[in-house]
């Protein structure tokens, strides 16, 4: 079966010469692809200020954990780009010194936020709801189409007829989705991202010791 040219349309456009250039430059050494961590705002999922917006208003959060994170977030108030990130690890450090408190059995353990106290059990409760709400928004339908066509283009050839390259390709993300991993799945690229096992799967150490002492960008 003969393979079909995608790139027809722009070779007819006179861009041969630029199609040329980008087969040479992927056929040169070991690739590495920074992608930021917006990149899967195409695939419908939200962007780090949206998602904040969502979970700040989330039916996951009880009325003492919305009041709780509101705080959270006011304290923040003229900072550069605060966002979820920022507010649930404020949270998480302020439970840390709750729990010392606690177990060092000082008399004041709780911490004040805004105008209100709250001890270390509601400030548990309040980060495994903010979480969940997390999860919730990022729960959607996504379409990987745009990461598997860039997947693609890295590990298919450009002309027709021409083998693939085995060059390796290395992927740095900056997000914390799984749609780079889905589109090398999806278009059977073989990988590895130091996670053992599949949707359940879990660290694996040796992986990422191997790629410290072996990794150089």
């Amino acid at each position: 079966m003969t393979a079909v040219d995608d790139l027809a349309p722009i070779r007819e456009g006179g861009f041969q010469v630029a199609i040329d250039n980008v087969e040479d430059l992927l056929a040169q050494g070991r690739r590495v692809f920074l992608a930021g961590a917006g990149c899967s705002k195409c695939a419908g999922l939200p962007l780090t200020v949206e998602l904040t917006e969502k979970v700040l208003v989330s039916e996951q959060l009880s009325e003492v954990s919305e009041k709780l994170l509101c705080a959270i977030r006011d304290g923040f108030e003229g900072a550069d780009y605060a966002n979820i990130e920022d507010y649930l690890s404020e949270l998480v450090d302020l439970l840390a010194i709750a729990d010392r408190r606690f177990v060092r059995r000082a008399d004041r353990n709780a911490i004040r936020i805004g105008d209100d106290t709250y001890d270390r059990n509601t400030l548990r409760v309040a980060a495994g709801e903010i979480k969940a709400a997390i999860s919730e928004t990022i729960s959607v339908g996504v379409d990987p189409s745009v990461h598997q066509r860039l997947v693609r283009t890295l590990h298919q050839p450009l002309r027709p007829g021409k083998s693939g390259t085995e060059r390796h390709v290395d992927y740095l993300v900056l997000n914390y989705d799984t749609l780079f991993e889905d589109a090398l799945a999806l278009e059977r690229v073989n990988f590895s991202d130091g996670m053992s096992g599949g949707q359940q799967g879990g660290g694996n150490p040796r992986f990422w010791i191997k790629q410290l002492f072996t990794q150089r960008y």
